[in-house]
């Protein structure tokens, strides 16, 4: 009986050793279980970028760009303005210095212009700076007689308003880089010492060193 007795306790003791022995083995060093092959499937399912093989780099992505390029523009060449004539050349010529009147503005045409008056106050010169050409003054027909000069050592054309059937007034125009200069004149009374188109010439021509 005895013996039977102490064969039981050590079975039993063996059973018990046998459950902390497993138990130590599952917590007893701090570390946790090794994932299951659930956790792993999942995380190697995980997509990568890109479609490439293994064992090589991802390939980079081309960004197309594009950089506007603006064409290039040319600033037009300003405009003479005759306002800056010497009162010195001015008054050469049979005219007033102080009489300058500066007419730049006062319409939309963008024509850079001033007027003066001659000593006799029998006559009167205006001249203009302007990007229109001399086909621009042909058409309309509000200027006509239109005839071939050579002014300051240059062609020009020579014109008058239709309007002015007196002829009273005429146009010199000559051609330079950034359009044309006009030389305008005009007899205020019928006595006027010079005939307005010989008087345009004459003006032109004293002012030779002022066209470019």
């Amino acid at each position: 009986m005895l013996g039977s007795r102490s064969t039981g306790v050590v079975v039993a003791a063996a059973g018990v050793a046998m459950l902390l022995s497993g138990c130590d083995s599952d917590t007893g060093s701090g570390q946790s279980a090794p994932p299951s092959s659930r956790s792993a499937a999942s995380v190697s399912s995980v997509p990568t970028a890109g479609n490439d093989e293994p064992g090589t780099a991802p390939e980079t992505p081309t960004v197309a760009t594009s950089i506007d390029r603006q064409p290039a523009t040319t600033e037009p060449v300003a405009l003479w303005d005759p306002c800056g004539i010497s009162e010195a050349d001015i008054t050469k010529l049979g005219f007033r210095a102080d009489s300058r009147t500066v007419l730049t503005g006062t319409d939309n045409s963008g024509d850079v212009s001033c007027r003066w008056q001659s000593v006799t106050g029998k006559s009167e010169v205006t001249i203009v700076a302007t990007r229109k050409t001399i086909d621009d003054f042909k058409q309309g027909g509000r200027y006509v007689d239109f005839s071939a000069v050579t002014v300051a050592a240059r062609p020009a054309d020579q014109y008058r308003a239709a309007q002015d059937t007196n002829k009273i007034g005429c146009y010199i125009g000559v051609t330079v880089p950034m359009g044309l200069v006009l030389f305008v004149t005009r007899n205020l009374q019928a006595d006027a010492p010079q005939e307005p188109c010989a008087a345009a010439r004459r003006v032109g021509d004293g002012l030779t060193g002022y066209l470019h």
